[in-house]
C-alpha cells in the first residue's frame, strides 16, 4: 500500500525499478502505484523510458489500470450509463502546439530547471489523466532503495494551468512529511 503523506489534495505516486527489465526488450522500465488526491483508491501502473528526439532527455511514459474498487465496482453494481473517459489537451511551452494525454495515460519529462540553486525541485514532472476531465500534476524526485535500484516517489495534484504548482517548488515527499509533522508539533 503507498504511504500516505497526511495531504488530502494530493495523491501519492511511487515506482520501483522492474527487476526483469534488460537493455533493449519491451518490459516496462519501471512498475508502481498511486493514489489520487482525496482518495485511497490505489492504482497500478507502468512506465517505459524513452528519449527526447530535441534533447535526448528522459522521457518516461505509460499506463495506469482502474483501481481495485472501480473494478470491483464494475462487476457488482448494475450499469447506469456508459461513462465515457475523456482525453486533456495539455498546452505546449515551447511551439504552441497542445499534447493530447488520453485517458489513464501517464508521462513524465525530466526537470530541466532543477539546478544547484533549485535542489528540492523534482527530478521529473509530468501529468497523469484519470479519464475523468481532471488532469493530475505529478512530481516525482529519484533515488535508490535498499537494494541501490533507482526508484520514483512523488506527489499528485490536481492541475490547474493558472497557478504554478506548490509541488514543484516542494521537496521529495519524505521531506514534505517531515516539515508537516515538525509544524504540527509546534501547533501543539
Amino acid at each position: 500500500m503507498a504511504k500516505s503523506y497526511d495531504q488530502t489534495d494530493r495523491g501519492n505516486f511511487r515506482a520501483f525499478k522492474n527487476n526483469s527489465k534488460e537493455i533493449g526488450d519491451d518490459r516496462p522500465l519501471f512498475q508502481g502505484k498511486l493514489t489520487l488526491p482525496n482518495s485511497k483508491d490505489e492504482r497500478s501502473f507502468a512506465l517505459w523510458p524513452y528519449a527526447s528526439e530535441k534533447d535526448g532527455s528522459s522521457i518516461l511514459s505509460g499506463r495506469a489500470g482502474a483501481s481495485a474498487n472501480s473494478q470491483i465496482a464494475a462487476y457488482t453494481q448494475p450499469t447506469k450509463e456508459q461513462v465515457q473517459k475523456l482525453a486533456v489537451e495539455i498546452p505546449s511551452k515551447t511551439d504552441g502546439k497542445p499534447f493530447k494525454l488520453e485517458p489513464d495515460s501517464l508521462i513524465l519529462f525530466t526537470n530541466k530547471t532543477k539546478d544547484a540553486d533549485n535542489q528540492g525541485r523534482p527530478d521529473f514532472y509530468g501529468f497523469y489523466n484519470p479519464g475523468d476531465g481532471k488532469l493530475q500534476r505529478v512530481a516525482a524526485w529519484s533515488q535508490l532503495d535498499r537494494y541501490g535500484n533507482p526508484m520514483l516517489t512523488g506527489s499528485l495534484q490536481t492541475y490547474d494551468r493558472n497557478k504554478e504548482m506548490d509541488q514543484d517548488n516542494a521537496g521529495p515527499p519524505n521531506q514534505h512529511q517531515q516539515a508537516r509533522e515538525q509544524e504540527l508539533e509546534h501547533a501543539r
